[in-house]
Formats: structure tokens, C-alpha cells, sequence
């Protein structure tokens, strides 16, 4: 079984490397713009531009995306000369260091951009040179990469094959394999920075267990708000969300097992608050990853304890199907914790544990 597990795990890890592969044409961050001269000759006396191959970034601006780069120059100028440049709107003056060196970030609007630099003398001699930059991909990337604002709220199902190592004190490990359902809801409730997000799982069908005819299914949910990090900019994005969840456990035994050594009690209406931050990355028009952790104290007598606790990371990759609804694959790992302290039958203090790690490999939908 966990040779299964391993194999599903690479293939998951292949697939995404795949995918990166075949959004990767339209990534305007792994293309190249160049510098052209424009000016038949170098005006601008000392300045020079030593990068001619230029890397690009992509961000967000209202509802579209537009390429960046940053165009690095030098300049040997004479004294009390400064150095500025055009863009659309205004003039802007260029910091240039003591070493000469100066940078300009500007937005790439077609395949071929042009850069008007001036140097102004002390007694108003203006000095222009225009740089031209060159993006052979721009068409490719506007093509296929238009941005696209993220819907207000969507709901997703999924269903995926988990593998589950239970351990109680008094009792033989359980290894079990079996499908777990889960459906969950999210939305943006004061776009961009706040949101909230609920899903309930469960295990749908148990489909093998090393100890013979017993099995315990899983029941939980989840409720969280978050908040949108505003300093971590597209095509990144960071959400740290809190709430609180339900976890309970069902076990399935033969009777004859049942209020002897060998029964298996599971555990029963576990809750507490909990901390889920997100970080996801988009690609191109719909593709996505995103990476989570979750950590949750048990809480007893509404009081949180560190004694019992949940813990769980997972990540997963989005992919939109030709219809334009997102397919998701993920993988879940969770390490449950719990400690019941209790007075045995010679009146000393003892502890009851359970512990139930798994990990899960599932497919879902978005709506």
C-alpha cells in the first residue's frame, strides 16, 4: 500500500512538472525582450545599456495583465547633468547611483516599444536618444494569457483514494485504504482581501482494512475566514485565514469484539479553532497551484489544548477542461493527535491516545 502511494505521489509530481511545461509557451516570464537602438547614432553622450536580453514579469493591472521589464543602464555624465525619461503620461526624472548605473520598469504594449531617455544640462541643453525593446512573443502571450478577475464564489467536489495508519491505546494498528468525498464553497465577501471558505468531508467507502471486518470512517468540516496578503502581488497570492472545525469518527466491528480489549472506540465530537494560511501561484489564463497547512488545537471544556492536536498540509494543481471548468488533482496529508487523560482502575492518572495520519489523493470539479 504505500508503494501505491509513492507511485501515485510521482505521478502527481510528473504531471505537474506537464503542466507547467504546456502553459509555459504563453508565460511571458520565461520569454526574452531585447534592446534595439533607435537613434542613428548615441546622442546622449556616456550612456550605454551593457543588457541587451532583457527578462520579463508579469503582473495584474485591472482586468488584464501586461508584461514588465526593466531596462538597465549606465550613464558617465558630465557635471550637474541629470537624466530622465517619457513614458506615456509624464516626465520622469532616473536615479542615477554614484556608480552611474540607473533602471527603468516599463510595460510592454506591443511587440515593439520604444523609450525616449533625455539628459538636461545645467543650462537647459537637452540631450534625447530613443531605445527601442522588442518582445517577438507579445502576441502569443496576449493571445493566451488575457486576465481573467477571479469569480466571486465557487463550489468544488472532489473524490479521492485515501490511505489511513490508526492507532488507540489497548488496540491493534488499523491501516485502511478508502474513498473520501468532499464538497466546499468558496467566496470573496469584500473583494480582493477578505474571503471565506466552508467544505465538509467524509469517508464514503471503506475498500480495505488489515484487521478483518473492522473500519472507521471519518466525518469533519471546516469554517474559515481569511484575509488576501495586499503585498504579496499577482501572480502570487497569500491568504491567512482562521475559524474553527468538527471532526468525529464511526466505527464499524463485530460484536464479539465489542466492550472487550479489542474494541475500538474512536472518538467523538472533536472542535477547536484553527489556522489555515494559503499561498497559490496563477499561470497563464486558468492554471493554478496552490500550497496550504492547517494546524488546530483540540479544545476541551472550550479551552484550547496543545495536548490534542490536528496538522495537515497538502497542495494541489488546477487545470481548466475545454468547457472552462477547472479540473483539480491535490494531495492531503493530515496527523491527527488525540490525548485523553483519565483515572485507571488502580487510581493512577493515565492517558488514552489516538493517532490517525493519512494521506490523500484526489480529483475534483469547480463550479
Amino acid at each position: 500500500m504505500k508503494f501505491l502511494f509513492q507511485l501515485a505521489i510521482t505521478f502527481f509530481l510528473l504531471f505537474s512538472l506537464q503542466m507547467v511545461a504546456a502553459v509555459a509557451p504563453v508565460q511571458a516570464g520565461d520569454r526574452l525582450a531585447h534592446v534595439v537602438p533607435l537613434s542613428a547614432d548615441a546622442p546622449i553622450a556616456g550612456l550605454t545599456f551593457p543588457e541587451k536580453d532583457l527578462k520579463t514579469d508579469v503582473q495584474s493591472f485591472g482586468d488584464d495583465l501586461r508584461v514588465l521589464v526593466t531596462l538597465k543602464g549606465s550613464y558617465n555624465s558630465k557635471d550637474q547633468w541629470t537624466l530622465s525619461w517619457k513614458d506615456q503620461k509624464q516626465v520622469k526624472l532616473l536615479k542615477v547611483d554614484k556608480a552611474g548605473n540607473f533602471a527603468i520598469t516599463l510595460p510592454l504594449y506591443a511587440k515593439a516599444t520604444s523609450v525616449d531617455i533625455m539628459a538636461v544640462g545645467p543650462m537647459g541643453e537637452v540631450e534625447e536618444e530613443e531605445v527601442g525593446i522588442d518582445f517577438p512573443d507579445y502576441d502569443a502571450f496576449k493571445n493566451h494569457a488575457k486576465f481573467e478577475p477571479p469569480k466571486r464564489s465557487s463550489l468544488g467536489v472532489s473524490l479521492g483514494v485515501t490511505s489511513i495508519n490508526y492507532t488507540e491505546t489497548d488496540c491493534s494498528p488499523l491501516s485502511e485504504l478508502a474513498l473520501t468525498a468532499k464538497v466546499s464553497y468558496q467566496s470573496l465577501i469584500f473583494p480582493p482581501n477578505w474571503d471565506v471558505a466552508f467544505n465538509v468531508y467524509g469517508t464514503a467507502m471503506p475498500l480495505t482494512s488489515t484487521v478483518a471486518s473492522t473500519n472507521i470512517r471519518f466525518l469533519g468540516a471546516n469554517a474559515r475566514i481569511g484575509f488576501v496578503v495586499p503585498f504579496v502581488t499577482s501572480p502570487w497570492r497569500l491568504s491567512i485565514m482562521g475559524g474553527g472545525y468538527y471532526t468525529t469518527s464511526l466505527v464499524s466491528q463485530p460484536a464479539a469484539v465489542i466492550h472487550t480489549l479489542a474494541e475500538y472506540s474512536g472518538f467523538n465530537n472533536m472542535y477547536g479553532p484553527q489556522i489555515f494560511p494559503v499561498l497559490s501561484r496563477k499561470f497563464g489564463k486558468a492554471d493554478s497551484i496552490y500550497l496550504y497547512s492547517k494546524f488546530s488545537p483540540i479544545m476541551n471544556n472550550f479551552i484550547p489544548t496543545f495536548a490534542s492536536t490536528e496538522f495537515a498540509v497538502g497542495g494541489g494543481w488546477s487545470h481548466p477542461l475545454p468547457n472552462g471548468t477547472p479540473l483539480t488533482i491535490a494531495v492531503d496529508f493530515d496527523d491527527l493527535n488525540l490525548n485523553f487523560p483519565y483515572i485507571d482502575n488502580t487510581g493512577q492518572a493515565a492517558n488514552y491516545l489516538i493517532q490517525s495520519q493519512s494521506i490523500s489523493i484526489s480529483l475534483g470539479v469547480g463550479f
